[in-house]
């Protein structure tokens, strides 16, 4: 049984495939410290977000008329605000030595493609227990407009770890300067001491940028225009628009959807990881993101010498908020790796994230200018 603590890494996931651990997934889906997981044409419209009982596979929970489950074609739409079930190209047989956590893909993220993992009688979203073996499935709900070929994309990613990887507050004090984790936009490193407000348990609060300018932002209030999953260089237009700043706030509607930018800038060494944790209640009633796992390497440099990057937030108001530059809206805990991966973050030249004001913070399937 491995003795030392972190998340597993690019090499450590592929063996897992190869060695049968992870049946039906691929290994050139594997990131630096994940693997993303593809959708199958088995697909059911359902009557909302459900999970196992313990003990209850998918399969037997789908039988089950309480959740209304329909099966869907998968060359038809899914709609907006429905909610559908897709099985996973995904079996687990995992040892006892690991356990996995889900987060949605970024792209999902920018989409407003809001997905939740499921696995057999397992009685939590985005999990899988030590030991686990079964069926892996995704529910999935379109936020803001309809979607198109959803089968065979890659919506949400898995990791594995030995054990809980998060610093605690002396371990974040330990290496927060020495290893340059903030930056500002001025190119200058921000250290521990420069950050006033802190909620005392190894996280670091993240504040949102609406700095002055033309656009700070984009907003997508819903649309009919129906998105095409396996298609690039879409219009946005037809889903966006430019959202500006009035005196440094902007003002975001309840049940709106923002693409937002954080304003530090983050690096994260190759031994490291970087999650963020739940919108906390404290700083307000919204949702600041979706994809919330940021890969070791990123921001950091073919050879350490990168000055971090921004992170892109995307915010669903439970109730009609204003937003002020430099504001806290989100919080992040690093973590530690197994060991370093093979290929990190940014040796791999694939970034679809910018930096602020170069181009528009849209996922992949859309134009950039």
């Amino acid at each position: 049984m491995p003795k030392k603590r972190g998340a597993l890494p690019d090499f450590m996931i592929r063996e897992l495939i190869e060695n049968d651990v992870l049946q039906g997934a691929h290994t050139e889906d594997v990131s630096p410290s994940s693997v993303d997981l593809r959708v199958t044409d088995m697909i059911w419209r359902v009557r909302g977000f459900f999970l196992p009982r313990p003990g209850e596979t998918i399969a037997e929970l789908l039988r089950n008329g309480s959740i209304g489950a329909e099966r869907h074609d998968p060359n038809a739409l899914l709609e907006a605000g429905v909610t559908y079930v897709a099985m996973l190209e995904l079996q687990t047989d995992l040892p006892r030595e690991y356990y996995g956590y889900a987060n949605p893909k970024s792209s999902s993220g920018r989409d407003n493609l809001q997905v939740r993992m499921i696995a057999d009688k397992v009685t939590r979203f985005d999990s899988l227990p030590r030991g686990h073996k079964g069926d892996v499935a995704v529910v999935i709900t379109p936020g803001s407009f309809p979607v198109r070929n959803i089968v065979g994309e890659k919506v949400l990613q898995v990791r594995f770890f030995t054990e809980d990887t998060r610093f605690d507050p002396l371990e974040l004090a330990m290496s927060f300067d020495s290893e340059r984790l903030l930056w500002g936009s001025n190119g200058k490193q921000i250290l521990l001491n420069d950050i006033t407000t802190t909620d005392e348990d190894g996280s670091v609060l993240f504040t949102v940028s609406v700095p002055d300018s033309e656009i700070v932002g984009w907003e997508c209030l819903g649309s009919s225009h129906v998105l095409d999953l396996a298609l690039r260089d879409q219009d946005s237009r037809p889903f966006f628009r430019p959202l500006y700043s009035t005196d440094g706030a902007i003002f975001l509607r309840k049940g709106g959807f923002y693409l937002l930018y954080m304003k530090e800038y983050v690096r994260v060494p190759p031994r490291f990881a970087l999650e963020l944790a739940p919108t906390d209640h404290r700083a307000g009633e919204f949702r600041a993101h979706f994809a919330g796992f940021i890969d070791p390497g990123w921001g950091f440099g073919i050879e350490g010498e990168g000055k971090g990057r921004p992170l892109v937030l995307e915010v669903i108001p439970h109730e009609n908020v204003l937003l002020r530059d430099g504001q806290p809206i989100t919080k992040g805990q690093f973590e530690l790796m197994y060991e370093e991966p093979e290929d990190p973050y940014d040796t791999l030249g694939t970034s679809n994230y910018v930096e602020i004001g170069e181009t528009p913070p849209f996922s992949k399937r859309f134009k950039k200018a």
